[in-house]
């Protein structure tokens, strides 16, 4: 009977090489999979958030109240017929702070829906104005101000984000209430305002000041635009993992267990718009990211960190496979290419079993748990066919490792570049120490025979004459 040659050990050993490297490219299929559950997760989160967050407020930005004072100037024109005529012009004038004290007091609340939960503030604010405008501020000789005329106007984007309307009181006692009204601006969506007498001096200037109170709601973010000259913002919260952003980061802050504060100071020289200007010269573009605050973080991202483990699914994928070739190489013991897959497939599931634990449980327990069970289940797979059973306890050795390197490096993102590539320098040093001596031709080394038989002494050719 014919038998079917055996390939030769080191093409058994080149084409076992090349198949794990087909397994590792094909494993990328379930590995896209998963990420794709993590997406669909994600996006359901933001739904959640999202709804929870334009019920309360959405992201709250609080801006600096401006004073709209009317005013009229006469301008010499030429009519149709050639004579010169004097016509009398309306205009606008928006007047700034030169002072903003404002002072908040938030507290937070998570808001549940579903497995998610989203932070929700209310936030108790109080804005000490102090304004002073003179008429030749205006830029225009002769102008006449309509001083009993003012309004005082502060901007919002959603309804929903004001508990009440806003009250001033005045220096001088008095008290009103801020109603609903269209704004000179384009600063936000809505506005409320109050009419403000003002009383001019006999050098055409005058000055008011009034504090400002105002209880709001919000989701996620309470965020700040200062206009006036001089700027002091003072916040403190009870919500214990800000996150600082914006224009420009707070002066000073301090941060505990219990919560946070933080102080912003902006001066005359980091203003983003004139203190004094025509309302017809306004433009939106002009304060573009000039906001800063601070965002209700949650303490973990869960898709986030999810997502940067995935980044590293090629590596913890060969990284077992290597593992078991090496073991068929070192202890000569041949594997089938199903127990490869099971292998691998265990390794795949990591990542879909830490995203469904993660959004019940902390991001460590969840990691812990399934890193767990992944080891745990590989070495006892493994450990059935492995010759040796310090073998397996080498194949746990080996997963717990690449799972304790994934976790140092989901720890420390400053650092992930670093410590992803001492581990591959390392697992690279490691392969070249155990498989140094591995004859990888599957013979002894022997050298190539000569021919049978004395070598052949060339033909001699007969000498060259002289002419």
């Amino acid at each position: 009977m014919n038998r079917t040659p055996r390939l030769p050990r080191a093409a058994q050993t080149s084409l076992k090489a090349g198949l794990v490297g087909v397994l590792v490219l094909a494993f990328l299929i379930p590995v896209g999979m998963i990420r794709e559950v993590r997406s669909e997760r994600e996006s359901y989160r933001e739904n959640a958030l999202e709804d929870v967050s334009s019920k309360a407020g959405g992201r709250t930005l609080l801006i600096t109240p401006y004073l709209a004072v009317p005013a009229r100037y006469d301008v010499r024109e030429t009519n149709a017929k050639g004579e010169e005529v004097v016509r009398t012009r309306k205009a606008v004038y928006i007047v700034f702070p030169r002072t903003l004290g404002l002072t908040c007091d938030t507290r937070v609340e998570l808001r549940k829906r579903g497995i998610y939960s989203v932070p929700v503030h209310r936030t108790e604010a109080a804005m000490d104005l102090e304004f002073d405008l003179r008429s030749w501020e205006t830029g225009i000789p002769g102008v006449r101000v309509g001083w009993t005329e003012a309004q005082l106007y502060y901007a919002y984007d959603d309804p929903r984000s004001l508990r009440g309307s806003p009250s001033l009181a005045a220096t001088d006692g008095s008290r009103a209430v801020l109603r609903s009204s269209p704004a000179p601006l384009e600063l936000a969506a809505r506005s409320v305002s109050v009419p403000v007498r003002l009383q001019p001096g006999t050098d055409g200037s005058a000055r008011y000041a009034a504090r400002l109170e105002l209880s709001l709601n919000g989701a996620e973010a309470l965020d700040f635009l200062a206009l006036a000259d001089t700027n002091t913002l003072r916040l403190s919260c009870d919500w214990a993992s800000p996150s600082f952003s914006g224009y420009r980061l707070p002066a000073d802050r301090e941060l505990g267990d219990a919560g946070f504060r933080a102080e912003w100071f902006v001066d005359e020289p980091s203003r983003v718009l004139p203190r004094v200007l025509a309302a017809s010269d306004f433009r939106p573009e002009s304060v573009a990211g000039a906001a800063f605050g601070v965002d209700f973080l949650q303490p973990t991202d869960v898709y986030q960190q999810v997502h940067r483990a995935l980044r590293y699914a090629v590596l913890f994928l060969f990284i077992p496979f290597a593992a078991l070739f090496l073991f068929e190489v070192l202890a000569r013991r041949r594997l089938h290419v199903v127990q490869y897959v099971l292998v691998g497939l265990a390794n795949c599931l990591f990542y879909l079993l830490l995203l469904a634990l993660a959004e019940h449980l902390p991001f460590l327990a969840a990691y812990l748990v399934s890193a767990a069970a992944v080891c745990g289940v590989t070495t006892f797979y493994v450990g059935a066919f492995l010759p040796d059973k310090r073998q397996a306890a080498l194949a746990f050795a080996v997963l717990a490792l690449q799972y304790g390197y994934l976790f140092c490096a989901l720890s420390s993102e400053d650092y992930a570049l670093l410590i992803g590539s001492v581990g591959l320098f390392g697992i690279t040093a490691l392969t070249m120490a155990a498989t140094r001596k591995v004859d990888w031709f599957g013979g002894k080394g022997e050298a190539v025979p000569e021919p049978d038989g004395e070598p052949q002494d060339l033909p001699e050719f007969p000498p060259l004459r002289e002419p």
